[in-house]
């Protein structure tokens, strides 16, 4: 040792590191895909894979339903005085657009956070923080399963 305090901070210049492998992993950043059998059950996963697939339908019904939302309020437009400022029902139409659009945008990246979670199963990473590699807690996971980030990354 030369007496600086770089050689008596690292924990590997005497050779050991009382630190776990998993510690160690998330130090350096290390992707730790495990195998979701190992955190979970056959049976857990089956129910958040049940859980996502409740959600890419519901999110895939409210775009429909956007969708045709959409198309009646551009449609009553279409008679309508184009004068916003002066047509008292102008700017509850556009605000009605506005907030459906809102909801679609939404909807929309819901179905993309699920196909991710999806694929984190498929991968092993599911239910392992994208931030810290961190376990995500069941409860967040059982509320919001396509979630890739513990709470305190989120």
């Amino acid at each position: 040792m030369n007496g600086t305090d770089d050689d008596t901070e690292d924990p590997s210049v005497d050779g050991t590191d009382d630190r776990t492998d998993d510690e160690s992993a998330v130090d350096s950043g290390a992707d730790l895909a495990v195998d979701p059998a190992a955190r979970f059950t056959p049976r857990e996963l089956a129910g958040f894979r049940a859980a996502l697939a409740r959600e890419a339908a519901s999110a895939r019904r409210m775009l429909a339903s956007l969708g045709a939302d959409i198309a009646d309020i551009v449609e009553a437009r279409q008679g309508s005085n184009n004068d916003d400022e002066h047509d008292p029902e102008g700017a509850t139409l556009a605000f009605e657009r506005s907030q459906a659009d809102a909801l679609r945008r939404s909807n929309e990246l819901r179905l993309v956070e699920i196909d991710r979670a999806q694929e984190r199963i498929r991968q092993g990473g599911f239910g392992i923080c994208a931030a810290c590699f961190a376990p995500i807690a069941v409860a967040r996971l059982e509320a919001r399963p396509w979630a890739d980030r513990c709470v305190s990354c989120a």
